[in-house]
C-alpha cells in the first residue's frame, strides 16, 4: 500500500480520539502522555497544543507542546550564570524568551514524543520543525527530556544537542524493606538505618488524605522557590484535579513532626509503577537529616516494595536519590535558535550539565536490574 502521510494539529484534547492518542503509549504506565493526564492540564488552564501523524489512518506519531516565556537563568547550570547574566546586560537583552517546547508543560522528566517505532522519530520531529519554521514566532524550538535511544534515532543538523538532568528509577527486586537494607553496602545502609531511628525517635508520622489546602500551596510554593532550577509554577486548581480525577490513581499523604505539619507529597500510582511527583515542605531540600525529603524517600521506598511496585523519582541535579539505589538515566535537549544572539550563547558556553557516575550501591549491583 502506498503511503500517505497525514498530519494534523489540535489545540484541545477532548477533539482527539482517546484510543488513538494512548494507542502510541510506550508501555501501560505511560502517565505523563496519556489522554487522561492531557485533560487534567486542559481543565487547570494549561494551553496545550497536539501533533498527530498517520500513515493512511493508522497513527504512528504524536508529540505535545506549548508556547511559553522561558527564563534563560532559570534552567542555565548554576556555574554558568553569572557570565550569562552578564552577556545579556553587555548587549542588552532580555533574560526571558519566547519558546516552542515540546514536552510536558509542567517540567515532568519525560519526553512528550511518542511514536510506532523508532523509524518514525524523524518524521515526527521534522514536523515540528516546521510548524517552528512557518507558523509560529518563537526564537527558540527546544525539544526536552529525551532519553538516549531518541536522540540517537532523531538526525537533524537544525537540532544542537545538550547534555541535561538524569531521571531516576528505583527498580524494585526486593522482598520486604529489611530485604531492600540488607542488600546494600554498610555505608548506605546505616544512613538509612540513622533516618529510620530519626523518625521514630522525633515522632514522625504520615497521613493520608484527599483535600489540597492553601497551607499545603504555601508549603508547595516554598520548595518551588528555593529550587536552583525553575520551570513553571502550578496552580492550586491543577493540585486539585489532579487528587480528584478519577481515571489517575493520586494519593496525597501529609507528613507530620508529633502533631505539627511539616511537609506533603503526592504520588501516583499505575500498573506496575509509583510516580513521586509533587513536594512540599517547611525547608528546602539540603543535606540534614532533619530534612522532610529524607522521611518522603524513606515512605516512598517502603511504599514500592510493599506494593511490588518501581518507584518512579523524577529528575533531578543532586545527588541524594542515588544513595538510595536508584538508577540513573540521562536526558537531553535538543534546540533550534532563530535569535543568532542565544544561538552563540547557548554553543559558546556549552550549556551540557556535568555528568555524575553512577554510584553501586548494592552488594549486588545485579539485584538493581530492570524488573520489567
Amino acid at each position: 500500500m502506498m503511503r500517505k502521510i497525514n498530519t494534523k494539529l489540535f489545540d484541545t484534547i477532548n477533539n482527539i480520539d482517546k484510543k488513538d492518542w494512548d494507542l502510541l503509549n510506550k508501555h501501560q504506565d505511560d502517565l505523563f502522555v496519556s489522554w487522561d493526564f492531557c485533560n487534567i492540564l486542559e481543565k487547570s488552564n494549561i494551553k496545550i497544543n497536539y501533533l498527530l501523524i498517520y500513515d493512511n489512518e493508522e497513527a504512528i506519531g504524536k508529540a505535545i507542546f506549548s508556547f511559553i516565556k522561558l527564563d534563560l537563568l532559570e534552567i542555565a547550570p548554576l556555574e554558568k550564570r553569572k557570565i550569562i547574566k552578564l552577556l545579556l546586560k553587555v548587549f542588552n537583552k532580555n533574560n526571558k524568551v519566547a519558546v516552542m517546547h515540546v514536552g510536558i508543560p509542567i517540567a515532568f522528566s519525560e519526553s512528550s514524543l511518542r511514536v510506532k517505532n523508532r523509524d518514525y522519530y524523524n518524521l515526527v520531529v521534522n514536523e515540528l520543525i516546521k510548524i517552528f519554521q512557518k507558523k509560529f514566532k518563537s526564537r527558540i524550538l527546544l525539544f526536552s527530556f529525551l532519553d538516549s535511544i531518541q536522540v540517537q534515532q532523531i538526525q537533524n543538523k537544525l537540532l544542537y544537542k545538550i547534555s541535561f538532568f538524569f531521571n531516576y528509577f528505583l527498580y524494585n527486586n526486593f522482598t520486604s524493606f529489611n530485604n531492600y537494607i540488607e542488600n546494600m553496602k554498610n555505608k548506605y545502609s546505616r544512613h538509612l538505618l540513622f533516618i529510620e531511628k530519626y523518625i521514630k525517635k522525633n515522632k514522625i508520622n504520615y497521613r493520608s488524605s484527599t483535600r489540597f489546602s492553601s497551607e499545603l500551596y504555601r508549603l508547595y510554593s516554598n520548595i518551588f522557590y528555593s529550587s536552583d532550577y525553575k520551570f513553571r509554577k502550578l496552580t492550586p486548581h491543577f493540585f486539585y484535579n489532579l487528587l480528584s480525577d478519577r481515571n489517575i490513581k493520586s494519593s496525597l499523604v501529609k507528613i507530620f513532626k508529633g502533631e505539627n505539619l511539616i511537609g506533603f507529597f503526592i504520588i501516583t500510582e499505575s500498573e506496575s509503577r509509583l510516580y513521586f511527583n509533587f513536594y512540599g515542605a517547611q525547608s528546602s531540600i539540603n543535606s540534614k537529616i532533619k530534612s522532610p525529603y529524607f522521611f518522603v524517600l524513606n515512605f516512598l521506598i517502603k511504599n514500592s516494595i510493599k506494593k511490588g511496585k518501581n518507584l518512579y523519582l523524577g529528575s533531578t541535579s543532586d545527588f541524594v536519590k542515588m544513595r538510595y539505589g536508584s538508577n540513573q538515566q540521562k536526558r537531553f535537549l535538543l534546540v533550534n535558535i532563530k535569535n543568532k544572539f542565544f544561538w552563540l550563547l547557548i554553543k559558546l558556553l556549552k550549556f551540557n550539565f556535568k555528568n555524575k557516575s553512577q554510584i553501586n550501591v548494592f552488594k549486588n549491583p545485579q539485584i538493581h536490574r530492570e524488573s520489567y
